[in-house]
């Protein structure tokens, strides 16, 4: 809760476009987290909610884009206290679609906001895209936590229509302990 007693915003962008996806399953593990400690989750899902390339003519004000989708993505991000950055490891890095996400915003949605992060694939490269990723949001001027999550294939276990569902009792108090950085961070 922030000091007025509103709940804290936590925005979520999930960078992964594959149907059954770890990364997703993570995001929506951090998601029940900050819902369950009364706290708002807004999980954009860049499967379901694709944004297109951004456009350099928005660059300084993304929020005046003739897209729709990409003034929802901007409001959304406005509105937030802090967020999670969720992404496979697509050749060693993040992935192009959360990318491509994040330069469709600029410093003033992430201006002094805690930002965690989560990366999913090989254990290395899984690091070296949080590595990445921590240097993309210095440069949005946001306030990447130390604490940052790393998962692979192992930590999951099959759901539903086999969606992967995080299993890892070791994982899940790494996302927990991530997410109380941040929201005593985000509570400021």
């Amino acid at each position: 809760m922030t000091a007025s007693g509103r709940p804290l915003r936590i925005m979520i962008i999930t960078g992964s476009t594959r149907q059954a996806s770890h990364t997703r399953a993570a995001a929506k593990y951090a998601a029940n987290h900050i819902i369950e400690n009364g706290n708002e989750a807004m999980l954009w899902d860049l499967r379901r909610l694709p944004v297109p390339i951004a456009n350099p003519e928005y660059h300084k004000k993304p929020s005046d884009s003739p897209v729709p989708v990409v003034r929802s993505l901007v409001t959304a991000a406005s509105r937030a206290d802090g967020f999670i950055l969720a992404t496979p490891v697509y050749h060693g890095s993040f992935s192009g679609v959360l990318k491509n996400a994040l330069d469709n915003l600029t410093i003033a949605e992430f201006f002094g906001k805690p930002v965690g992060l989560v990366s999913n694939g090989p254990r290395l490269t899984a690091i070296q895209a949080c590595d990445q990723l921590r240097i993309v949001v210095r440069g949005l001027y946001g306030l990447c936590v130390p604490d940052q999550v790393v998962t692979t294939p192992e930590n999951f276990s099959a759901g539903e229509n086999d969606s992967p569902v995080l299993a890892d009792d070791d994982v899940q108090a790494r996302i927990g302990r991530m997410i109380g950085v941040i929201l005593k961070l985000a509570r400021r």
